[in-house]
C-alpha cells in the first residue's frame, strides 16, 4: 500500500483553490502509475475537514476513476450547508462559500454555484463514496452530497459518529473512525471483508451497493463482493472474499 498526502502551492479560501488540488492529485497519480508503483485502478481517497471539499472536487472533476473514496465532518462548498449555518460563527462558513463559488447563490451569482460547487455535479460522481459525520450537526452538514447520491442510486454510505469532536481524541471513537474507513477500502479496492460478526450487516449493505457498481461501471474494473458471495477475482487478481 503507498499512502501520499498532497498539498496544493494555492491559498485557501481563492476560487482556484480546489482546482488546484484536483491538478496536484492527478499529477501525483499519473508520475506513480507511470512508475509502476501503484495500480490507477485501485486508488482510494480520504478526506477530512477542509479536504473534505477537495475529495468531492477530485470525484467530479478528475480524470481517473478512483476505486473508493471517504470525507469525515467537512466542508463541501455546498447550497445545503451554505443554508444551514446561517447566522452560525458569524455566518463564517456562508462567507467561504461565496468565495469559493463566486458569491452568494442568489441572482446573478447563482450560475457560479452551478460551475463551481461540487455538490451541483453528484452526477459525475462514479466512486463508491463513504461519508462520515460527528454527531448530528455533522451529519446534516454532509447531507447534501449523500442524498443526492442515494437519488441516482450511486454506492455511497452515512455513517454517524456518536461524539461532538471535529479532531477526534476519545480512543474508541477514534479507533471506530479508522476501523471504519479501513473496511470501507479493502472492501472496495481488495475484495475484503472482515469476518467479526458484528460487521456482518455492514458488509450486506456494502455488497448491495457492489452490486449496483456492477451495473453503473460496467466495463470499469470492480475489486468488491457481491451479495451473492462472489467477488471479481475471475477477471482480477484480488483478494477473495473469505
Amino acid at each position: 500500500m503507498v499512502v501520499l498526502e498532497a498539498r496544493c502551492a494555492v491559498a485557501a479560501d481563492t476560487p482556484e483553490e480546489a482546482a488546484c488540488q484536483v491538478q496536484g492529485y492527478d499529477a501525483a497519480i499519473k508520475r506513480l502509475a507511470d512508475e509502476g508503483t501503484i495500480d490507477p485502478s485501485r486508488i482510494g481517497i480520504i478526506g477530512f475537514s477542509r479536504t473534505c471539499y477537495y475529495v468531492l472536487e477530485e470525484l467530479t472533476h478528475s480524470r481517473y476513476a478512483l476505486g473508493a473514496a471517504s470525507i469525515t465532518d467537512g466542508l463541501n462548498a455546498g447550497y445545503w450547508q451554505y443554508v444551514m449555518t446561517v447566522d452560525e460563527g458569524n455566518d463564517a462558513i456562508a462567507r467561504e462559500d461565496a468565495v469559493l463559488d463566486g458569491g452568494p447563490p442568489f441572482g446573478d451569482h447563482l450560475r457560479g454555484w452551478l460551475d463551481k460547487a461540487p455538490t451541483f455535479k453528484m452526477d459525475h460522481v462514479a466512486t463508491p463514496l463513504q461519508i462520515v459525520g460527528e454527531g448530528l450537526p455533522s451529519v446534516m452538514g454532509m447531507w447534501e452530497p449523500y442524498a443526492l447520491l442515494r437519488y441516482q442510486g450511486k454506492p455511497v454510505d452515512m455513517v454517524l459518529l456518536h461524539t461532538r469532536e471535529h479532531v477526534l481524541t476519545e480512543p474508541a471513537v477514534r479507533m471506530a473512525s479508522e476501523a471504519l474507513t479501513v473496511d470501507w477500502m479493502r472492501f472496495w479496492l481488495q475484495g475484503h471483508e472482515d469476518q467479526a460478526p458484528a460487521k456482518k450487516t455492514q458488509y450486506s449493505r456494502w455488497e448491495s451497493m457492489c452490486d449496483a457498481q456492477s451495473k453503473l461501471s460496467a466495463a470499469a474494473p470492480l475489486y468488491c463482493v457481491r451479495t451473492n458471495g462472489a467477488d471479481h477475482s475471475t477477471e482480477q487478481s484480488v483478494t477473495a472474499r473469505q
